[in-house]
């Protein structure tokens, strides 16, 4: 199953960077999340920003989104990551963690 999420997610991305900078960037991403089988995340980009927010059951699910959106946009843009993660029950209770990569 692995081998596919990542070869599914490399086809995404190398269709991406085919088509260079464009305003598709969010269908782009989203594209990626629903390849890679992560739910529940909400993609929002401008000129400079991608900004991910929702909820996913996992820690490793929100490190996946912001890994996967951080590939497709490249450094042409910073990825803001405000992604709860509800699976982490008292932990997870604080709301989403701040994480911006560049």
């Amino acid at each position: 199953m692995r081998i596919w999420t990542f070869s599914s997610v490399g086809i995404v991305m190398a269709l991406a960077a085919a088509c260079g900078p464009s305003d598709d960037t969010e269908e782009i991403v989203r594209a990626a999340l629903v390849q890679a089988s992560i739910p529940g995340v909400t993609v929002a980009a401008d000129e400079a920003v991608v900004r991910l927010s929702g909820s996913v059951d996992t820690l490793a699910d929100r490190i996946r989104a912001v890994e996967l959106a951080t590939a497709i946009v490249g450094a042409a843009r910073r990825v803001e990551n405000d992604i709860a993660v509800t699976g982490l029950g008292p932990l997870g209770a604080g709301g989403p963690a701040r994480d911006e990569r560049q």
